[in-house]
């Protein structure tokens, strides 16, 4: 019976010691991104929107762009219900010129930029004969040409 509760122990010590570490570790890493500016592409759903959430509970300022102007409402609705203030900026990141002009709404808003998360994305779901080479080009558009234009 001993021999259990040492073991039982020894489990308990162990998980409030990773507790302890995992506490720290999120100290040091909300110090470190505390007042960082974060444009997240894609950032009005999914995971980008989980991102922002993630980026902004660890203090950081968020500038969300995504190609449609009612899902940022949508998503800066929920990220302000949950305390977080949100830029956003309807921009299609294949579109040069659109990206560029975000950048300088974001810099001018919030001084600088100082992570870019590329999660904007383009999928065409379809079996391989039903898609043409513009289904090609467009995803090409957002997820390469996008990126790179961020």
């Amino acid at each position: 019976m001993a021999k259990h509760n040492k073991a039982a122990a020894c489990v308990i010590g162990v998980g409030a010691a990773l507790f302890v570490v995992d506490a720290a570790v999120k100290r040091t890493r909300r110090k470190r991104l505390a007042g960082q500016v974060v444009l997240i592409t894609g950032g009005s759903r999914g995971f980008g929107l989980a991102l922002a959430r993630e980026f902004a509970s660890l203090g950081c300022r968020i500038a969300l762009c995504a190609r449609d102007d009612g899902e940022l409402n949508r998503a800066k609705r929920i990220l302000a219900d949950e305390g977080y203030e949100v830029l956003t900026i309807a921009c299609d990141v294949s579109n040069r010129d659109a990206i560029t002009d975000a950048v300088i709404a974001i810099t001018r808003d919030c001084g600088r930029i100082d992570i870019l998360v590329n999660n904007a994305g383009e999928i065409a779901v379809s079996p391989f004969e039903n898609l043409e080479i513009g289904d090609f080009g467009r995803a090409m558009a957002v997820m390469f040409w996008g990126m790179l234009h961020a």
